[in-house]
């Protein structure tokens, strides 16, 4: 099972929640270490935990909203406040 090489680019959950509208490779997937493998991010999207991919050339991209929800984290949405526990 093929590694995937993380990124650098310092993509953290609480940033991903906070602009969940951001596009993420497999790349972004693996260094919020969600997902280490081509084969486990495949079994994911076969399964239906994660949606099909959009392609842009030879890259695969998911809305950071569709990773959130499939990890079951909530999605802030900009301009709204965070609800308080009752």
């Amino acid at each position: 099972m093929p590694k995937i090489t993380p990124t650098t680019s310092g993509l953290t959950l609480d940033r991903l929640r906070r602009d969940p509208s951001q596009l993420l490779s497999s790349g972004n997937i693996a260094e919020m270490k969600i997902f280490q493998s081509h084969d486990a991010l495949a079994r994911a999207v076969k399964s239906g935990r994660l949606p099909e991919p959009y392609r842009a050339g030879l890259h695969r991209l998911w809305e950071g909203r569709a990773v959130l929800q499939m990890l079951g984290a909530p999605v802030e949405i900009p301009g709204e406040r965070p609800k308080e526990a009752a």
